[in-house]
């Protein structure tokens, strides 16, 4: 085709305009019947036959071209179904290339009009086409995958999000085809040659997967948390033992094809940030380090370019990034399922997080502290903010909470700055599309209080050192919870920022907000750089949920309440109890190293 397009070119300019556009759609189909059997070598002659396409004088000829070669695919589609015998092959054959150059004319001619509704073929006559191959052929066999990769193409061409979605990215089986039956070992070679099937593996799945990113890459489907997520699972499925390494290397090669958008693409730069920043990181399951390695250098330029243009954009492009890959890794299936083990140490995950944290790190060696310092900020203002798309749900502050520990083990030194390093953490911005404000939970109707709580807190009035809410349940304790107004006083409105959430969602229960087990290693210091740093992170650790335990003597009948239960009231009455056991574990231990005098020794 390459040596014939200048002959070709010299032709059609001497001949009328419907001359050459026939004697170029011939020479285009000729050439593609004599195109390879593989499925990415038909595909690709037939994109270039379309691209080829555009050679001719005007707009018109070209779409004259483009509708002569959907109706010869219109003519071939579905050969397959009328054929039998020895011919059904060749008949799969032909109708799979049918598919691939419909595919290919219609993803160069998407903004033509002209080729919708002519001669009766249209993008949804096609689509639904290519659906009803997908769910009718049968996957098991090597001439029907070839029609359904087709399919595929034709889908990712005409097809919007929800199509991608369902046709191309739905949810695998957790065991892969490709795996031989167990048998025992053969007597000899000979034996094993003759007797040993050879392995075929289904090229489907890896197929759509990459049709799905080069849609996403062209701007033809949006990007969405939901596509995201399935595109991740898809390659974290083609990435497991058993399936074929060339599988990987597609996706590798489609990956990378990320960073080389199209002249014409309207992908905006959020998107692309987000996708090229968080997708790449699930090859770190990847078993051969010749996949790991590329998609590193590859994250790691995405991250450097973020970084470049936060000075230049004068926005938090590296914080983006940072919440993109949380709320990215919150949704991958691997950490679904630790998150829903009874105990589990996220090895999975965590694995995840080191390659994106070796990625952020090694994007500019010389601010590696810098770098790390933007992840721990990040992960750390995540708790004043919710899941937008999944508000009850807490699976962000668990990923968060997996990045952070990765980072904190990633550079210990950093430990030594204490609390100084997230100073201000909660004044940065967030994606708006991604994440709400975290609101504290709301006052409720207070019940009436009982004679044990009333006399365990003494009455006081209404102190000015935060609302205090008095929450009740069935067969627990009252809890007194202090909703914490820093919450929404620090945290990024929509004026603030355009990253900034722009809505604020309540917090769903009172227990999310209790007391971590773990405290980060940089709030554990005692020392801090500054006053205003010690008294930020007091008032952290002063701003959780709280138990009032009715345990104190009961006090006069006729004690009440005058101004509710307060912080300060729970406070002393909890200051005098650890204060009353720690003198009795002072009284003890000085009875028991109490010298003992020595008897004299007599005869």
């Amino acid at each position: 085709m390459g040596k014939r397009l200048p002959a070709l070119v010299k032709e059609g300019a001497e001949m009328p305009l419907s001359t050459a556009s026939d004697a170029l759609v011939g020479s285009l189909l000729e050439a593609i019947g004599v195109a390879g059997e593989d499925v990415a070598t038909r595909g690709s002659a037939c994109r270039k036959a379309a691209k080829v396409l555009a050679l001719l004088p005007s707009e018109e000829a070209s779409a004259q071209g483009a509708q002569k070669i959907l109706a010869w695919a219109e003519e071939h589609r579905d050969l397959q179904a009328a054929a039998g015998g020895g011919a059904a092959e060749a008949a799969e054959a032909a109708s799979a290339s049918a598919l691939h150059l419909a595919a290919a004319v219609l993803e160069r001619f998407a903004e033509t009009d002209r080729l919708a509704g002519a001669d009766g073929v249209s993008r949804q006559s096609w689509l639904k086409l290519a659906r009803r191959v997908i769910d009718g052929s049968n996957p098991r066999g090597e001439a029907s995958s070839d029609s359904r990769c087709a399919a595929a193409e034709l889908v990712a061409a005409v097809g919007g999000e929800d199509d991608i979605v369902e046709c191309l990215l739905a949810p695998e089986p957790e065991t892969s085809e490709s795996l031989p039956i167990e048998a025992g070992p053969p007597a000899d070679a000979e034996t094993a040659s003759r007797e040993t099937p050879a392995l075929w593996s289904d090229p489907w799945p890896a197929h759509a997967a990459c049709f799905a990113l080069r849609a996403l890459r062209r701007g033809a489907a949006l990007l969405s948390t939901r596509m995201l997520a399935r595109v991740a699972a898809r390659i974290c499925w083609c990435l497991a033992p058993g399936r074929p390494t060339c599988e990987a290397e597609q996706l590798l090669h489609a990956l990378q094809g990320l960073q080389r958008p199209p002249a014409a693409s309207q992908v905006r730069l959020a998107d692309r940030l987000r996708l090229c920043t968080s997708l790449p990181s699930v090859f770190a399951l990847a078993t051969l380090k010749r996949h790991r390695e590329p998609v590193q250098r590859m994250l790691q330029a995405s991250l450097l370019k973020a970084a470049k243009q936060c000075s230049a954009r004068q926005e938090p492009l590296l914080d983006f990034s940072v919440a993109c890959f949380i709320h990215f890794l919150s949704r991958l299936s691997v950490f679904k399922k630790e998150a829903a083990a009874a105990a589990s140490a996220f090895p999975e995950s965590s694995k995840v997080s080191v390659f994106f944290c070796e990625a952020l790190l090694r994007s500019d060696p010389t601010r590696a502290p810098e770098l790390a310092g933007v992840a721990l900020r990040v992960c750390d203002r995540v708790r004043y903010f919710v899941d937008k798309e999944d508000p009850t749900s807490d699976a962000i502050h668990k990923a968060a909470s997996v990045l952070r520990y990765v980072v904190e083990k990633r550079c210990p030194e950093l430990g030594v700055q204490g609390s100084a390093l997230l100073q201000n953490a909660a004044r940065g911005s967030m994606p708006a599309e991604l994440f709400a404000i975290r609101q504290a939970a709301q006052p409720r109707t207070v019940a009436p209080v009982t004679a044990a709580l009333a006399a365990a807190v003494a009455p006081r009035p209404a102190a000015s050192e935060g609302a205090l809410v008095l929450l009740d349940s069935p067969g627990r304790a009252p809890a007194v919870a202090q909703a914490s107004r820093r919450v929404t006083g620090k945290s990024p409105g929509p004026a603030s920022s355009p990253m900034a959430g722009s809505q604020e969602i309540a917090s769903p229960m009172p227990t999310s907000q209790t007391t971590p087990r773990r405290l980060s290693l940089l709030k554990r210091g005692t020392g801090s750089a500054s006053p205003a740093s010690t008294a930020d992170t007091a008032d952290d650790v002063m701003a959780v949920t709280s138990v009032a335990r009715p345990m104190a003597p009961r006090s006069s009948p006729g004690a009440a309440v005058a101004g509710g239960v307060t912080g300060a009231a729970l406070m002393a009455v909890m200051a005098q109890a650890s204060q009353k056991r720690a003198s009795t574990k002072r009284s003890s231990r000085g009875s028991a190293s109490a010298p003992q005098v020595k008897q004299p020794r007599t005869a």
